[in-house]
């Protein structure tokens, strides 16, 4: 049995060279076609994490998306009120005369 072993030995060592190189042929595509792409992620994102001001600025983008949202809202309510007070402001037909005996006799 040990001769079994000695003589796949060489064979074995053959077969782990050739997936080895493979192994070292696909890491050197992958680090190719990657291109360093995760340590760069990695940079950006330790970049916004030491931003110290990136929760105000987010509050202040948020706090002036609302005042915007609400200056609009306004403009639609003004212009919505204006529409009623010209609708209302339109020439209303003049009503008839009082007639003088109506007005004589204090009716009416």
């Amino acid at each position: 049995m040990a001769d079994d072993d000695t003589e796949d030995q060489p064979e074995l060592e053959g077969r782990v060279s050739k997936i080895e190189a493979a192994v070292d042929r696909i890491e050197a595509a992958i680090t190719k076609v990657v291109g360093g792409a995760h340590k760069d992620a990695t940079a950006t994102t330790e970049d916004h994490l030491d931003e110290s001001g990136s929760v105000a600025a987010e509050v202040q983008r948020e706090l002036a998306r609302r005042d915007a949202e609400t200056k609009r809202q306004e403009h639609e309510a003004d212009l919505g009120n204006l529409k009623q007070a010209v609708a209302e402001l339109r020439e209303k037909p003049p009503e008839p005369p009082r007639r003088r005996v109506e007005k004589i006799m204090g009716w009416h």
